[in-house]
């Protein structure tokens, strides 16, 4: 829980927030101290708590250039400081952390996970193995290409799409 409110909960091991193998991305919170609560409960039925108050310190803003909402086909993209949201054609809304570097590049990481059993959080590409995927970036007027390098192992299986099969390209940018 955090702040009181239940935003997941994992049923199986190994027990992580936000879906095997990925991890508590705060930038979506607001600045300031927050109330992070477990409960686990075993199989006889005992349950146990433990409650930790944390200070979530503000989260850095992208590239201003990068900002806004940009459009590829029928994908958009909205990007701002709590990470990029990506409106799937279908529908769902994959919410990613990303980490900028210098010189256009960028790392898509792990999955956000703000609300529990919304249609709106995680990585779609890679829900249970959360491998960053690196990418160059260039905008130019209200254009941005997205170029990955490096291995792409983001998948849900041999012969599914991978992560870069929807990122890389054009994006135009609507706002």
């Amino acid at each position: 829980m955090i702040d009181g409110k239940v935003r997941w909960i994992e049923q199986k091991p190994p027990y992580t927030y936000g879906d095997d193998r990925n991890w508590l991305v705060t930038s979506w919170l607001s600045p300031e101290r927050h109330t992070f609560t477990v409960r686990a409960k075993a199989k006889d039925g005992r349950t146990a708590l433990r409650t930790t108050i944390a200070r979530v310190l503000p989260a850095p803003p992208p590239p201003a250039e990068l900002s806004g909402t940009w459009k590829r086909g029928t994908w958009v993209l909205s990007i701002d400081k709590a990470g990029w949201k990506i409106l799937e054609p279908l529908g769902d809304t994959n919410f990613i952390d990303v980490a900028y570097f210098s010189g256009g590049r960028l790392q898509a990481r792990g999955g956000i996970f703000t609300t529990l059993n919304s249609r709106v959080g995680g990585n779609r590409w890679c829900p249970d193995l959360n491998a960053p995927v690196n990418y160059r970036w260039a905008v130019s007027d209200d254009t941005l290409t997205l170029t990955h390098f490096r291995p792409d192992r983001c998948t849900q299986g041999p012969g599914a799409p991978k992560q870069h099969d929807a990122w890389d390209g054009i994006w135009t940018k609507t706002r």
